[in-house]
């Protein structure tokens, strides 16, 4: 509707609502976590980086839209694992890596010491979508506020630099 145009129109565009699904994960992506934030300047600090990037990626992952779309794909394995195999690529896929070029860089300046960004990019994003993530999608716990989300991006940062530091 915003758009001034008929529903017939949007499908020819993207074929069907499955891909019309994968464009609007791309799209919200791109705008919560957009692949710029993860350039780091030469001049920035490694910690500067890491902690505006995780406190975009926490907005995501315990936004409510973000929860309940952790839900519905997991809940789909089963009845349309294309569909949930395509919002993976679209959305956790493109994260891991735009986060993977971002230690590659801090790797090429010298910022942090890493053999393998593919495996520490996973290992960075997994503190944040582990135990406690866990607890806020099987609605045991409220999700996190701005402060605690700070805390916990300072905390997961700090740990995260210690394991990759050059020396």
């Amino acid at each position: 509707q915003e758009a001034g145009v008929s529903k017939l129109t949007v499908y020819n565009h993207f074929q069907d609502k499955e891909n019309l699904f994968i464009a609007a994960i791309e799209h919200h992506c791109d705008n919560l976590l957009p692949s710029l934030d993860f350039d780091l300047k030469p001049d920035m600090a490694i910690e500067t980086a890491l902690y505006n990037i995780s406190i975009r990626f926490q907005h995501i992952i315990y936004s409510k839209e973000g929860l309940e779309l952790h839900r519905l794909m997991c809940s789909m394995t089963q009845h349309n694992p294309q569909l949930v195999h395509n919002f993976f690529n679209a959305g956790p896929a493109r994260v891991l890596k735009h986060m993977t070029r971002l230690l590659e860089q801090a790797q090429q300046q010298q910022k942090l010491a890493i053999s393998n960004s593919n495996l520490a990019a996973r290992q960075f994003l997994s503190l944040f979508c582990g135990h406690q993530h866990m607890r806020v999608l099987f609605e045991i716990e409220v999700a996190p506020n701005e402060a605690q989300q700070q805390q916990w991006a300072h905390d997961n940062i700090a740990f995260f630099v210690r394991a990759y530091v050059c020396e």
